[in-house]
């Protein structure tokens, strides 16, 4: 049984959580590849037909959900690999352990291992949160496509600062640094919110 849920980060749309259930669909699948790849751009139009001028405003229900849908495969495509998957559990790790004001690497460590045994990140299966978008939004497909692909770089960057895993919690002013960075939305998901409020899911 899954004991705790952490919100690591959202990319447009979708948010992405370790240890919170879920069916086997919505985890990580330990795909081939390496955390720290260059990421393949997101191409929502070329997997659903929206064109990427599209604003959400002009877009049916049907394209709205299909867009959702994109949004998570390629979520799970980009984000399922193993290296990937052990840096968000030791991303997990540290939170909690800040967050009972333990910030040691045995507590990072039990946090961590814990995530790793309920399956690593999830990318929710809920709601797409396109469909409650306001009625006037004017935020583009393509610009969806932009902050995802900018959370996803920030994803893979993180890997490489997570290499040493629970030894950072040794470090303060290097934990410090990376809750601040984590605390920060990407520049085009900031961009889509200031157009159309929550769209990005960052808030």
């Amino acid at each position: 049984m899954r004991s705790f849920c952490v919100l690591l980060m959202t990319t447009a749309m979708i948010p992405i959580t370790t240890g919170c259930g879920g069916d086997d669909d919505t985890e990580g699948d330990g795909g081939a590849g390496s955390g720290s790849a260059a990421a393949a751009p997101a191409n929502y139009t070329a997997s659903t037909g929206v064109e990427g001028s599209k604003a959400i405003k002009d877009l049916s229900s049907d394209e709205r959900q299909a867009l959702c849908d994109a949004g998570k495969e390629h979520l799970l495509a980009e984000l399922g690999d193993a290296e990937t998957q052990a840096a968000l559990c030791t991303l997990s790790g540290l939170l909690l352990a800040a967050f009972t004001g333990n910030t040691t690497p045995e507590a990072c460590e039990e946090g961590a291992a814990e995530c790793k045994a309920s399956g690593g990140f999830e990318v929710e299966d809920g709601d797409c949160a396109l469909q409650s978008a306001d009625a006037d939004c004017a935020v583009t497909v393509d610009e969806l496509e932009a902050c995802a692909d900018e959370t996803i770089a920030g994803v893979k960057s993180l890997v490489g600062t997570l290499r040493d895993g629970c030894a950072l919690a040794d470090d303060q002013d290097a934990l410090q640094a990376l809750f601040a960075g984590q605390q920060s939305k990407p520049p085009a998901c900031a961009a889509i919110d200031t157009k159309c409020p929550g769209i990005s899911g960052n808030d």
